[in-house]
C-alpha cells in the first residue's frame, strides 16, 4: 500500500485538494447560507416587531373590534359556565391572556406623497393610521398631535422618503390616497371620477424617523426601504370617510395554536356588520344584502348552510338597473330588472294575472309586471329589447343588450311589490 501511494502520490495529491477545495466550497455555502437566512430572519424581525398575527381585510371594520378581542373574561362570567366545561373554559380564557397580549387596530392604506413647498413627490407610499398601540409593539412612543402653533395635522415620516421628498421636520406634505368604498369600482354602480375615489389630507412633518424598527415597517416581505407615512389614526379615518373603522389589526403575544385562538375569538366578535351584510324582516322573510352591492359566493354558500339547517327556503335575487325595454315603437325607460332562483322551493311564488303560479323561465324569457306590460302595450309571446351598461375593459360604461320573449304578465301582489327585491344602491 505504502509503495502504490508512493508511486501515484501525484494522484493522490491532486484528490486530497480537491476534496479539500470542496469542503471549503461546501463549508463556506453553508455559512453564507445560515448568514443569510440569519439578515433575513433580522430584517423580518425588525420591520415586524412584536407583530405575530395581522388581520387585514378589503372593507372597513369596528376599530372596537381590537378591544372586544382582548377584553379579560371575569369570574362571574366563568360562574355562568357548567361545571363540567369550566376546566376547558379555564384553559381556554389561560391561552387566550397569554397569546393575545396586545391587538391595535390600524388604517393600512397606499398613497402618494407630495412636498408642498418643492414639488417633490413620491408614489407607493405606505399611509398608515396608528395610535399608541401601533407603536408599543415596536416597542417606541408616537405623539401626533398638534404642537403650539402647528395649522395642519402631524405626519411622521421615515428616512427613506424624506430623503425621496428632501423633507425635513416643519415641511408641509400632501398626502392622496384612495377613499373607501363599498361598491367595487368595476361595477355599474362603482365610482370612476377621482373626487370620488382620491382623498387628500395637508399635514405637517414633525418627526423623520430611522429606517428601522417603526420606520421599516410593513407587512410585505421586502429587502429595500420602505417609503412610510405615520397619520393618527383618527385623523385618516376623517379623511377617507370611515369614521371608528380599520382595516388591519395588528397582533403581539402569538405562540403555538394563537392563530387558532384567534380565530376562535373573531368567531364570536365579529358581526355581520364588520362582514359587510345588512339583514331585516320584509313581507315575512329575512333579507340579507351586501353593502359591496354583490353578495360574494362564499357568503351565499354560507348563508344558505345555515337556512338549510333552519328549514327555511332561500330566494337568490340579483337586481340591475336597466337603460330601456322596448317593444316596437313604445319605450320604457329606466327599470329595475330582478334575477330570482329558488321559487320553485318557495311559498314566495309570482303570480300570473290569472291567479296561476308564474312558469319557470328559459334564458330568452321575461315575466313583466302590470305596469311595465301596460306601458310597453306588451302581451305574452312579444320580444323586449333591453339595453343596459356594461363595464368595459378600460374600466369605462359602454352599452349593452339583450332580447327575451315574454312569457308571462304578473300580478301586483306578494312577491312582486316588495321593495327589498331592489336593495338601497349608494347614490341612487
Amino acid at each position: 500500500m505504502l509503495r502504490a501511494l508512493r508511486h501515484y502520490w501525484r494522484i493522490n495529491l491532486a484528490v486530497v485538494v480537491a476534496v479539500a477545495v470542496n469542503s471549503a466550497v461546501l463549508t463556506g455555502a453553508l455559512l453564507v447560507g445560515d448568514s443569510v437566512r440569519g439578515s433575513l430572519a433580522d430584517l423580518t424581525l425588525d420591520r415586524l416587531g412584536q407583530i405575530e398575527l395581522a388581520v387585514v381585510a378589503e372593507r372597513f371594520f369596528r376599530q372596537e373590534l381590537a378591544e372586544e378581542l382582548v377584553t379579560e373574561r371575569t369570574a362571574e362570567e366563568a360562574d355562568e359556565v357548567p361545571a363540567s366545561s369550566l376546566e376547558s373554559v379555564a384553559t381556554s380564557l389561560e391561552s387566550v391572556a397569554t397569546r393575545l397580549e396586545s391587538v391595535a387596530p390600524a388604517l393600512l392604506l397606499r398613497g402618494s406623497v407630495v412636498q408642498a413647498d418643492t414639488r417633490a413627490r413620491a408614489s407607493h407610499v405606505g399611509v398608515h393610521g396608528i395610535d399608541e398601540r401601533f407603536a408599543a409593539l415596536f416597542g417606541t412612543s408616537v405623539d401626533l398631535e398638534r404642537q403650539a402653533g402647528q395649522i395642519f395635522p402631524s405626519v411622521i415620516i421615515n428616512e427613506s422618503l424624506a430623503r425621496e421628498l428632501n423633507a425635513t421636520v416643519g415641511d408641509p406634505l400632501l398626502l392622496f390616497f384612495q377613499l373607501g368604498t363599498e361598491v367595487p369600482q368595476d361595477t355599474l354602480l362603482g365610482g370612476r371620477a377621482i373626487e370620488d375615489t382620491v382623498a387628500s389630507s395637508r399635514l405637517t412633518v414633525t418627526q423623520v424617523i430611522p429606517d428601522r424598527g417603526m420606520g421599516r415597517f410593513g407587512l410585505t416581505p421586502h429587502q429595500t426601504f420602505p417609503l412610510n407615512a405615520y397619520v393618527s389614526l383618527p385623523q385618516l379615518q376623517r379623511a377617507v370617510e370611515q369614521q371608528g373603522k380599520v382595516n388591519s389589526l395588528l397582533i403581539a403575544g402569538g405562540g403555538d395554536g394563537a392563530d387558532f385562538t384567534l380565530g376562535s375569538l373573531l368567531q364570536d366578535a365579529v358581526t355581520l356588520e364588520d362582514i359587510g351584510l345588512h339583514t331585516y324582516w320584509s313581507g315575512g322573510h329575512l333579507v340579507v344584502e351586501s353593502r359591496e352591492f354583490v353578495l360574494r359566493p362564499g357568503l351565499v354558500t354560507a348563508i344558505e348552510e345555515v337556512a338549510a339547517e333552519l328549514g327555511a327556503p332561500t330566494i337568490r335575487v340579483q337586481t340591475y338597473l336597466a337603460n330601456s325595454m322596448r317593444v316596437g315603437d313604445r319605450l320604457l325607460p329606466y327599470s329595475t330588472v330582478s334575477a330570482i332562483g329558488g321559487l320553485e322551493d318557495s311559498s314566495q311564488r309570482l303570480l300570473l294575472t290569472d291567479g296561476s303560479p308564474a312558469p319557470a323561465l328559459a334564458n330568452d324569457e321575461i315575466l313583466l309586471n302590470v305596469w311595465a306590460a301596460d306601458d310597453l302595450g306588451a302581451g305574452v309571446g312579444d320580444t323586449v329589447e333591453m339595453a343596459y351598461y356594461i363595464v368595459g375593459p378600460h374600466e369605462e360604461l359602454m352599452t349593452g343588450g339583450s332580447d327575451f320573449r315574454v312569457a308571462g304578465v304578473v300580478a301586483m301582489r306578494g312577491l312582486a311589490v316588495d321593495r327589498s327585491l331592489t336593495p338601497d344602491f349608494p347614490g341612487i
